[in-house]
C-alpha cells in the first residue's frame, strides 16, 4: 500500500486562504483537485497526520467524524473524491513518532510526507517529506502546488527499503 501522509495547515491552506475565505472551512479547493490528481495517479492512501485528526475517529475500520470541523472536512473531502483512509496515533508528541509507529504496524509498501513543518521530520527531511509553505516566502512554493506533482507521483514509484527508514 502507497500511503500519504497528510498535514492540513500550510499544504490545503496557506495564509493566503484566510484572506480569501473561499470556502468557511478554509481549504483551498484547488489544492484538493492537486491531492486528488495524485492519489488517481497513484493509488495511494490518505492517513490523516495533521492536528486535524483530532477531528476524527476510527469505527470498524472506517475513519469517521467526531466533530463538526471533521464533518465538513470530511463532506468536503468526499465532494472530491478523497477519502481518509487511516489517522496516526495520538499517543507520541512528534509527527515522526506517529509516522514511525504506523509503518511499524502497517503494511506500507511506500509513502510521502505531505507537510509544511520540518523540526518535527527531521529523520525524512531528505527522502520522503515533501514541504510546502504556509507563509509566504519569496521564491518558496505556498500550499500544495502543481509543481510538486511529479515529485510527489514520482517518491510514491520508487523501490525503497522500508526497513532501514523507520529504525
Amino acid at each position: 500500500m502507497k500511503v500519504i501522509f497528510l498535514d492540513i495547515d500550510g499544504v490545503l491552506n496557506t495564509e493566503e486562504t484566510y484572506i480569501d475565505k473561499s470556502t468557511d472551512l478554509d481549504i483551498d479547493v484547488f489544492r484538493l483537485e492537486y491531492l486528488k490528481e495524485i492519489i488517481d495517479n497513484t493509488k495511494a492512501k490518505i492517513v490523516l497526520s495533521s492536528s486535524w485528526r483530532y477531528f476524527f475517529h476510527k469505527e470498524n475500520d472506517k475513519v469517521l467524524p467526531r466533530t463538526i470541523r471533521g464533518k465538513d472536512l470530511y463532506d468536503l473531502f468526499k465532494k472530491y473524491g478523497i477519502e481518509i483512509y487511516d489517522i496516526t496515533t495520538t499517543d507520541f508528541c512528534f509527527r515522526e513518532e506517529q509516522i514511525d509507529d504506523y509503518l511499524k504496524n502497517h503494511d506500507v509498501d511506500n509513502f510521502v510526507i505531505l507537510d509544511d513543518e520540518v523540526f518535527h521530520l527531521k529523520k525524512y527531511e531528505n527522502t520522503k517529506l515533501i514541504k510546502t509553505n504556509f507563509y509566504k516566502k519569496e521564491g518558496l512554493l505556498l500550499g500544495l502546488c502543481m509543481e510538486h506533482i511529479p515529485l510527489i507521483e514520482q517518491k510514491l514509484k520508487e523501490n525503497i527499503k522500508m526497513k532501514k527508514l523507520i529504525k
